[in-house]
């Protein structure tokens, strides 16, 4: 069992440094976050490291029980294995070559820590809810870790912003709007384990963004940081479909 719990590991590090390497370019801020999602992965951060699995993932009763806030934050850049790492960076890449260079690299960044921030609160909030209305479900005592909560939400912003129809395991079309809604059924038909409450947080959080609230807190933010570095963030693309 070790061992095919390393060769899951090498194998999921391997072809995520092979996209890498081979595929297309890969944007500064979206590179940036899939090499210290890696290294954490490869224990190069000692206080994040696979021992501390338990201790730091998102356990919404913990968190709101015993006000581990570090909870909130710290299993968002963790992953379980080699290839829940490899798969959620190749969707996060995916993403960040279509957002990034229509944001620009500082809304790029905000955008994903807003996001980050929101999907991990909402997925506590709707936990609590869902226990509350669900007797016996026990939402708020599942730990999980993974970035997927945040790349829901990118869907979202994806969907929005450059809309095309989506084909679901190739062969079934799903308008662009409603793509998320299907992966998340999809999704949790196919591996019932993955954490439904953190997907539908983060496709909640993305659409925060894409209404309104979130998106603007982002673009307040980004243009007092865009004029203390003399307005070169880039985001041209962002103005002008904004402007249309």
């Amino acid at each position: 069992r070790q061992r095919q719990q390393d060769h899951r590991r090498t194998l999921g590090v391997l072809l995520l440094l092979n996209e890498i390497l081979r595929g297309a370019p890969i944007p500064p801020i979206t590179l940036a976050a899939v090499a210290a999602q890696a290294a954490v992965f490869l224990e190069l951060i000692p206080f994040l490291s696979s021992r501390y699995t338990q201790s730091l993932c998102l356990l919404p009763s913990r968190i709101m029980k015993r006000k581990e806030w570090i909870r909130l934050f710290a299993p968002l850049i963790m992953h379980a294995d080699g290839m829940h790492l490899y798969y959620n960076m190749i969707s996060f890449i995916w993403k960040g070559r279509r957002l990034e260079p229509l944001l620009g690299p500082i809304r790029y960044a905000l955008t994903l820590l807003s996001l980050a921030a929101a999907s991990a609160v909402i997925t506590v909030g709707v936990s609590s809810l869902m226990d509350d209305f669900m007797p016996g479900s026990n939402y708020s005592s599942q730990c999980a870790v993974g970035f997927s909560g945040v790349i829901f939400a990118l869907k979202v912003l994806s969907s929005t912003y450059t809309p095309e129809d989506v084909w679901l395991m190739g062969w079934l079309p799903v308008p662009s709007r409603y793509a998320c809604w299907a992966e998340l059924i999809l999704i949790q038909m196919l591996s019932p384990n993955a954490s439904f409450v953190g997907h539908l947080a983060g496709i909640l959080a993305g659409l925060l963004y894409t209404m309104g609230p979130l998106r603007r807190t982002v673009e307040a933010v980004a243009s007092v940081v865009e004029g203390v570095m003399g307005g070169g963030a880039g985001g041209g693309e962002w103005r002008e479909q904004r402007q249309r």
